[in-house]
């Protein structure tokens, strides 16, 4: 079956209800007209607001250059103006590439290339980086197709590109509504990005009813109402706090969204206390901290019902003490921005929440864990997840090599996850069946640190590698081969900003040795090189 025929099918299911991203909220808004949508540090829109500022910002870009099918790279911090801009490009029928706050130069121009965006969109400054000076002053390895910048705030410096600075909600009411909403629900609403095995990340094109029947599903496991206080502490370019069950899971269902900026436990327990929030979503790397701080902090949590927590191994001591000194029912998540959701559900055994990622949130879903040949495996035994179902996507957008072998001649999925399934059908993930970094809930890939590291002028060869990392879950380790026995994580920090490299990429921590080791097949031995390192201290300044 081609992918309009899989709709279709899904569509006769009962599973996707034709529907837009922007038409679910707008629906709501209908219904909840004066209750509070969306909350940031500096204020709050109600569902009436929000719609009346999203139809408004949907004509301003259409009078500003961009047309319908228009694709632009949207990035801009956890804030309003995020769901406000999202909902107006959907609504306008501009597709957005969901770029993370860590994405620097190196992404950019990685993704521009596919693309072809139109426009760039962000902010003129987040923690300390600017963001549209970033864009303008591009180093000429940085290619970039976009013809304009939109800007939270006017640009000083000089210009590359024209930038327009997006109205406030006050500065929009002069604007006509916009209309003449995009309402293929079976069209791309936006792009997500892969962090997955390959260099650079990946387009993984969501289709408007999909992922609104994703976020849905999600929310049913969760528990989402109009009484829910949601509160997004990853970025929400990510699939997992965007609708797993996200924002738009608590916007579909008529709840507030609260909206943190970063991850600090300061921000996070403040907005927790102050907004009454109900449920949160967090990566292990984070409950670390959390579980740390509560050892003092004195707050209140009572609020508080639920957190959820995925994207990487969880270890047992930290969600115990998290159910202890939160009060919460704990949710573990499995998922990728490709397709499958898993989630354990409140009424399942502590043990089963403890150490199983749960089960597939739609019963629409298919899933095999299967060996090397393919051969299904009985339960219990490891091999690669592989998946279909209602939400989960056709391929990668604009590169036909990224899905060849992707899915097998039945439809499934390669997740490219190692895991079994457990006698009740639990999913629970041991890791890739191919190497990579699971850095705090960042998929890293060694082979790009390892291309980066190679071009330092004092570096003759590296290899690079996981560690594990009671904070980050793994860290990550560069061996360097170089005759300069001075250079130092400093200067090699200081390289990967030069070459506008993503924060989340840079190593933790490096080793000079004289030369790698090898197999006998000519590979470099990590496992070796990993065991040797047990007895050597990481190189500082």
């Amino acid at each position: 079956m081609n992918s309009i025929e899989m709709l279709q099918m899904y569509e006769e299911q009962g599973y996707l209800q034709k529907e837009t991203i922007h038409g679910a909220v707008s629906n709501i808004a209908g219904k909840f007209p004066e209750k509070t949508a969306v909350i940031d540090c500096d204020g709050s829109y109600t569902y009436k607001e929000l719609d009346e500022y999203s139809d408004r910002l949907a004509s301003f870009f259409l009078q500003n250059g961009l047309k319908r099918e228009d694709t632009v790279l949207l990035q801009l911090p956890n804030c309003r103006l995020y769901v406000a801009v999202l909902m107006a490009l959907l609504k306008a029928g501009i597709v957005p590439v969901l770029m993370l706050p860590t994405h620097r130069g190196q992404e950019l121009s990685s993704v521009s290339e596919v693309i072809k965006p139109k426009a760039y969109i962000g902010c003129d400054e987040f923690l300390g980086f600017e963001y549209v000076k970033m864009v303008q002053e591009s180093e000429e390895t940085v290619e970039l197709t976009i013809e304009k910048v939109f800007s939270d705030k006017e640009f000083g410096g000089e210009k590359r590109f024209p930038v327009t600075v997006i109205p406030e909600y006050e500065e929009s009411v002069g604007i006509a509504k916009f209309k003449d909403y995009e309402d293929d629900y079976r069209k791309i609403a936006l792009f997500l990005l892969s962090g997955g095995t390959t260099n650079m990340p990946k387009l993984i094109p969501r289709i408007h009813e999909a992922y609104v029947y994703n976020a849905k599903a999600v929310s049913k496991v969760t528990d989402i109402t109009e009484k829910t206080v949601y509160m997004a502490v990853l970025s929400t370019s990510h699939d997992y706090p965007l609708a797993d069950p996200g924002i738009l899971g608590c916007l579909y269902n008529g709840g507030t969204v609260v909206m943190c900026q970063t991850a600090g436990f300061d921000e996070a327990f403040e907005m927790i206390e102050e907004h009454r929030v109900t449920i949160t979503s967090i990566v292990p790397a984070i409950a670390q901290i959390w579980t740390e701080v509560l050892d003092w902090y004195e707050g209140d949590f009572s609020s508080l019902e639920r957190i959820t927590i995925g994207a990487a191994k969880l270890e047992r001591e930290i969600a115990l003490k998290l159910i202890d000194k939160m009060g919460i029912a704990l949710h573990q998540a499995y998922g990728l921005g490709e397709g499958i959701t898993c989630y354990t559900s409140a009424s399942d055994d502590l043990e089963v929440i403890l150490t199983t990622q749960g089960k597939p949130v739609s019963a629409g879903d298919e899933v095999k864990i299967v060996d090397s040949d393919g051969n299904e495996l009985p339960r219990y035994g490891q091999g690669e997840l592989i998946e279909k179902g209602p939400y989960t996507f056709f391929g990668y957008y604009g590169d036909d090599r990224l899905n060849e072998n992707l899915f097998t001649e039945d439809g499934f999925l390669h997740t490219g996850d190692k895991a079994y399934m457990d006698d009740a059908g639990n999913i629970v993930i041991c890791g890739r069946v191919k190497e990579q970094i699971n850095r705090a809930g960042e998929n890293v890939t060694p082979s790009e640190v390892e291309s980066i590291l190679k071009k330092h002028p004092d570096i003759k060869d590296a290899a690079v590698f996981g560690r594990e990392d009671k904070n980050l879950g793994e860290r990550t380790c560069a061996v360097l081969v170089s005759d300069n026995k001075e250079i130092s994580i400093t200067d090699i920090t200081s390289f990967f900003n030069r070459q506008g490299v993503a924060q989340y990429k840079i190593p933790d921590e490096i080793h000079l040795r004289d030369g790698l080791v090898f197999t006998n097949v000519g590979k470099v031995d990590k496992k070796r090189l990993k065991k040797m390192l047990e007895e050597s201290e990481p190189v500082n300044g």
